[in-house]
């Protein structure tokens, strides 16, 4: 891993949450529960104690917030599971680097692009089963990730409204997103998916709209175009 610039105790992710770079909304208790990592998986001074959501992730879509925190509970409780193995099962190391795999992803598409060169940090040690790098590591990107997703649970706003604003508009952008995952072009799909989220939909399209979201994060066109055609 020599020449990586994200190794060690991740001083730049610390410096890019720093508590006076955020509003000051995150500092009100989550209203998720998120599961904390054991005592064995947590260090007695994590570098992350004052982690803070970028600004840029603290002012995305709510809908799309509801998203990156399913993502990153499926992750924090996956990668506490598999640290607390000791990744001794058959299957933990596939499994740790499908994970974070997943959060570089996750991570990129909300902009926190520093986090997520340590999710490719983590993921690149787990091809190379370079324990001494997982174990070092593993532990602080669990807390960074658990801070980040309470704080943006912390950020969501009240549900969408009842009725779609702008039914044709609607209809037309979900055609696009269609003829682009028929063409595999996800950042066309993309664009038209932030161009709907600039109005109020109803919930159930905003539910389809987050499906599609979640689709395109990994790359599953046609699943993303099968929902887009649906709604």
């Amino acid at each position: 891993m020599g020449g990586n610039n994200d190794s060690g105790s991740f001083p730049s992710v610390k410096a890019k949450f720093h508590r006076r770079s955020c509003p000051s909304s995150i500092n009100r208790p989550a209203r998720r529960k998120l599961p904390s990592p054991p005592l064995s998986c947590r260090p007695d001074s994590s570098p992350f104690a004052a982690a803070k959501v970028s600004r840029a992730a603290s002012t995305f879509h709510p809908q799309l917030a509801n998203l990156f925190v399913r993502d990153a509970e499926k992750a924090i409780a996956a990668l506490m599971e598999i640290h607390g193995h000791q990744y001794r099962r058959d299957n933990d190391m596939r499994t740790f680097v499908t994970t974070t795999h997943a959060m570089k992803s996750a991570l990129a598409n909300i902009g926190e692009t520093e986090l997520a060169a340590t999710a490719r940090a983590l993921e690149q040690a787990g091809r190379e089963a370079d324990m001494a790098v997982i174990s070092a590591r593993t532990p602080d990107f669990i807390e960074a990730l658990r801070q980040m997703a309470a704080q943006i649970a912390a950020l969501e706003e009240p549900g969408a409204g009842a009725v779609d604003e702008d039914p044709a508009y609607l209809r037309e952008k979900l055609r696009v997103i269609e003829t682009a995952c028929a063409a595999y072009d996800r950042k066309a799909a993309k664009d038209a998916l932030k161009e709907l989220r600039q109005k109020a939909w109803s919930r159930p399209t905003t539910e389809g709209l987050d499906a599609i979201a979640g689709h395109l994060l990994h790359s599953d066109f046609e699943e993303a175009a099968a929902v887009a055609k649906q709604l």
